[in-house]
């Protein structure tokens, strides 16, 4: 997954309970990577904490494997 934030996010803490990884890209971009893949059908909960400076921690864009997401 991937994830734009165009306003104050400057770091991401992300968990879940099949495993997952952080990284920043710049410029608002961060990328979350699981440690195992998800078959067809599946779903995963993932839990975020944002450091900020100011407001707005809701993604501009998001997308997996390429393909535009909703957050809920």
């Amino acid at each position: 997954m991937e994830l734009l934030f165009t306003g104050n996010v400057k770091g991401i803490q992300a968990s879940s309970g099949s495993g997952l990884s952080v990284t920043s890209q710049g410029n608002g971009w961060f990328v979350l990577r699981g440690t195992d893949p998800l078959g067809a059908g599946q779903s995963a909960v993932v839990q975020m904490r944002f450091s900020r400076t100011g407001s707005g921690d809701r993604p501009g864009q998001c997308t997996v494997n390429g393909n535009a997401c909703t957050i809920g």
